[in-house]
């Protein structure tokens, strides 16, 4: 095992604001993997970030080499309505009452006795709860939401031992970007890719407001050709008014509207 390299690679990645993938790194590499990524999660009371590291191995030199990493800012939006029976909004109430670190990494044995409901009443609501999201799987827009629920619960918990179907499904308002590193050359850390994925949901907000503002405009540019079209509309006089009926601009009877 080339330590040193390991020891480098560590530390390089440590720089990029990446901390604590030491121990993964090393666990990775003793299997001698012809190529493997690392996932590292950050949040914040705003923001939610998963990056993904890729590494490969330099056959000839008998060590590993960083290649790049790909950096998302999730936006799970979720919809509150009715779908496939289910309601989401308080599908997304259960999820929040479940310590989900606790079942996916601390939790450990415990007793329970079947008379005790209080001793198994959690699992009766994790199994409600993916029951629901099952039922979400199966509808076209349900999906979306499931995605979106998983993704805000259970990113960077080990829920695939679980969990048999991923959902590694993107969001559709996530944002997804890669960035490369090249020996020799400065790469991006963790914090400046959180800015630039910010700047482009900015800018993605932006022209979805610029695209509905133009619609709008749209329609009123349509509808004042429709209205060149007819015609002004020539407002009808009330019964019971004096007119003057002239002819070639010269004064002629009175008479009135009947």
């Amino acid at each position: 095992m080339n330590i040193e390299n390991i020891a480098a690679l560590a530390g390089m990645i440590e720089s990029l604001g990446f901390k604590g993938l030491g121990g993964s790194l090393l666990k990775r590499i003793a299997f001698r993997p012809s190529d493997f990524s690392l996932s590292y999660h950050t949040e914040t009371s705003e923001n939610k970030v998963s990056f993904e590291l890729f590494f490969v191995k330099d056959i000839d030199k008998d060590n590993y080499k960083f290649l790049f990493y790909e950096a998302t800012l999730k936006k799970p939006e979720v919809i509150h309505a009715n779908i496939a029976g289910v309601d989401t909004n308080n599908l997304e109430k259960k999820m929040q009452t479940v310590d989900w670190k606790e079942v996916f990494v601390t939790g450990s044995e415990k007793l329970f006795e079947v008379g005790d409901k209080a001793s198994w009443k959690i699992e009766e609501t994790i199994e409600g709860i993916v029951t629901d999201l099952e039922l979400l799987d199966s509808d076209l827009i349900g999906k979306e939401v499931a995605v979106n629920l998983k993704s805000k619960f259970w990113d960077g918990l080990p829920y695939e031992a679980f969990v048999k179907s991923s959902h590694s499904g993107k969001g559709k308002n996530d944002i997804t970007q890669r960035f490369y590193y090249l020996e020799g050359r400065p790469c991006i850390g963790a914090e400046e890719a959180l800015r630039f994925l910010l700047n482009r949901s900015m800018e993605k907000e932006m022209l979805a407001r610029k695209k509905a503002i133009g619609v709008l405009d749209l329609s009123a540019e349509k509808r004042n050709v429709q209205d060149k079209k007819t015609g002004p509309k020539i407002k009808s006089q009330p019964k019971g008014q004096k007119i003057n009926r002239s002819i070639n601009g010269n004064d002629g009877t009175y008479g009135y509207i009947l």
